[in-house]
């Protein structure tokens, strides 16, 4: 059942997803983007965002959890595959990297 999981987290940073960001060179990576409008004293605003990715690292024998939350974002872009995977991914293949996890061999 958890590979199961690992499997689904896995597709939602494939090339043609909105997590292609969160990719990390020489490993399987997988996670799950998020954006949340921020609230205010009148309810949700229209113009104020959390922009989250949270992701494992790597699927074939998960060692490091990351989660990336910015808030407020303003180079323009709020979503979470935009704004915090490609934070996500410099960061965990440091870390990667750092731990001397070995590449996974099927990682594209």
């Amino acid at each position: 059942m958890a590979n199961d999981l690992l499997n689904i987290l896995e597709t939602s940073v494939a090339a043609y997803t909105g997590g292609r960001r969160a990719r990390v060179e020489g490993y399987r990576v997988g996670g799950k983007t998020g954006t949340v409008r921020k609230t205010g004293q009148q309810g949700y605003t229209t113009d104020a965002y959390r922009s989250v990715f949270a992701g494992i690292a790597p699927i074939s024998d998960p060692r490091i959890v990351t989660v990336v939350m910015i808030d407020h974002p303003k180079a323009g872009e709020f979503y979470g595959g935009a704004v915090a995977a490609p934070v996500f991914s410099s960061v965990t293949g440091n870390a990667l990297r750092l731990l001397d996890v070995p590449p996974d061999h099927e990682a594209e």
